[in-house]
């Protein structure tokens, strides 16, 4: 207002005057604007303000904004600030930034897209949904007992006995309380959350006088990294291992990685060495796969494709050697067979694997001093995230270390693990890896083979539907299913049980078991299931032992939430704790 008077006279002030409002107002938004961008940019994790592309740019406005104010021939060049940035050393680390965390997830959408051959469109997608539901629980309310059978008739057996009850196998009640107690420590595996005081206390007061070790870092969260802790009791003479699930948003990040990736053991001889003064430090010249002798064949995949086929009575003849010019020794040890193949490959989830090889160059020292050369067992658990990590671990370790195999002092415990590996690791890892699945948990389900499952099945509900005339195309097809929805499980169901085993089964086989990008739950598996029939029976939660590419595990169950809270350690707890109770 000042310079209108003293520039422009009375009609330059009166002008400036009105304007001095909105100007206030443009100044004080882009001040908030700028304030709150300051915020947002200092709650971000350190690994994304940290992404190359980021320093680029900010490098580049700066030079830019420079070369503006600046333009004697001495300026700085937006070129010459690019070219003295600071090397990010972070940047040569796998899911070390945002742009190859991003890269990953695209892999991982690629590969889902690749498998998943179902289209729908949307409003399809969402009527099938949920008539899906209805089913589900027009099929728990009508026929308990058919849903029960295809869980119990999923066991393991062993080829004697007149019945499927006598030849089923089933876990010990010590077993039970092994897991009951590896559970206690996936569950303190996470250390941020209880505080490292509390885990040293809770430790302590386990029976065999276990104390805390050592921890990972608190302020280390990164995708493909995950908490860890080491536990030891000198009194066993055990070391613990225990892998923490997701709890921050790197670890989710690291479960969406899921693409499945070979893993070469023998190429990847430098993955965990510590600073050792030779390569055999770490290299690993063959890899070890156990499957049961009573299995039908034997299938052994190399990165040349599939390397040998055996009879469980050819399997005796060994060496062998194949076309391919791969040596496949084959060799009975009590109750396995051990494959061991050169250059053998194993599929794997792509986030896990890396928090795997990462967390074996944490612990490496500790195992190898205690376990290889003091005689202690090793016991590796997690939940979640952390169960996954530890079966990879688990294979690391034992190929690593075949001592441990060799003595029987090794054992891996996972708690509600994602699928991880191809359908050869998740049946050879079996002798070692005891994997716990509770009954509806979505988590070990969650793999894209599953999603090709879900597809086919939400295919043939809107086929059905739109024969019957109801769908969300119109207003008559919306009302239609409206009033079919509405009557709960009280109404008509779209299809039967045999119809809807019949689809199961069909579906299925569809799905190829031997993709490589299909993955599966490793080792054998304790599944943990509440009975549909229990108000008949009197017998709340079962169990069976089975492997990771079962039916109940190849498909979703809709059980209200119990998809999600099935999933927490506290129902883990309960039903281990009824199942001590009232028997196997």
């Amino acid at each position: 207002v000042a310079a209108g008077l003293l520039i422009g006279g009375p009609a330059a002030a009166s002008a400036a005057a009105s304007a001095a409002p909105y100007l206030a107002y443009k100044l004080s938004s882009s001040a908030l604007a700028a304030a709150l961008a300051r915020s947002l940019w200092k709650s971000l994790p350190a690994w994304i303000r940290d992404d190359p592309s980021f320093a680029k740019r900010s490098s580049l406005l700066r030079s830019s904004k420079n070369s503006r104010r600046d333009s004697s021939p001495n300026g700085a060049s937006g070129n010459d600030a690019e070219a003295h940035l600071p090397p990010d050393e972070a940047a040569t680390e796998e899911m070390a930034t945002l742009s190859d965390v991003i890269s990953k997830l695209d892999d991982m959408v690629a590969s889902a897209g690749q498998t998943i051959g179902t289209r729908l469109k949307p409003a399809q997608m969402h009527a099938a949904i949920l008539a899906y539901v209805q089913l589900s629980n027009q099929l728990r309310t009508h026929c308990p007992e058919a849903r029960d059978r295809l869980y119990e008739k999923c066991a393991i057996h062993r080829g004697d006995g007149d019945d499927d009850q006598s030849k089923s196998v089933h876990v010990t009640k010590e077993e039970l309380r092994d897991l009951r107690q590896s559970l206690d420590f996936a569950t303190w595996s996470y250390v941020d959350y209880y505080g490292t005081e509390n885990v040293r206390a809770k430790l302590e007061s386990v029976d065999g006088d276990y104390y805390l070790h050592s921890h990972s870092p608190n302020d280390t969260n990164v995708p493909g990294k995950v908490g860890w802790f080491i536990a030891l009791s000198p009194e066993r003479k055990e070391i613990v291992i225990g892998a923490k699930g997701t709890s921050s948003l790197e670890d989710l990040i690291t479960d969406a990685a899921g693409a499945s990736t070979p893993f070469n053991m023998h190429a990847d001889s430098g993955v965990g060495r510590t600073n050792s003064t030779t390569d055999n430090d770490w290299h690993c010249e063959r890899m070890s796969i156990e499957v049961a002798v009573d299995h039908e064949s034997i299938v052994v995949n190399s990165s040349n494709g599939n390397i040998g086929n055996a009879t469980c009575a050819g399997a005796l003849d060994a060496p062998t050697e194949t076309g391919e010019g791969i040596e496949v020794e084959l060799r009975v040890e009590e109750e396995s067979i051990m494959i061991l193949a050169d250059g053998s490959t194993v599929c794997c989830h792509e986030g896990v694997l890396l928090s795997a090889r990462r967390l074996l160059g944490d612990v490496r020292e500790v195992v190898e001093t205690l376990a290889v050369k003091s005689d202690y067992s090793l016991r590796i658990v997690g939940h979640s995230l952390g169960g996954g990590v530890a079966i990879l671990l688990g294979i690391l370790v034992r190929s690593i270390f075949p001592s441990l195999a060799e003595r029987d002092a090794f054992r891996v415990h996972a708690f509600a693990p994602p699928p991880v590996l191809d359908i050869d690791g998740a049946t050879g890892c079996e002798f070692f890896v005891t994997s716990v699945v509770n009954n509806a948990d979505i988590i070990p389900r969650g793999s894209v083979a599953n999603l090709a499952v879900l597809m086919e099945l939400l295919r043939v509900i809107n086929e059905k539907l739109e024969s019957a005339g109801m769908g969300l195309g119109g207003p008559r097809r919306a009302a239609a299913l409206l009033r079919k929805l509405s009557q709960g499980t009280a109404g008509e169901m779209l299809m039967g049980w045999q119809e809807v085993r019949d689809l199961i089964e069909e579906t299925h086989r569809k799905v190829d078991l031997r993709n490589s990008s299909h993955l599966y739950v490793g080792g054998r598996v304790l599944l943990m299931f509440d009975s549909w029939a229990a108000c008949t029976t009197g017998r709340t939660t079962r169990s069976v032992l089975t492997h990771g590419h079962a039916a109940p595990l190849r498909l979703f169950e809709v059980d209200a939430l119990r998809m999600l809270t099935d999933h927490l350690t506290a129902s883990h707890e309960a039903r281990l704790d009824s199942l001590l109770g009232n028997g196997i």
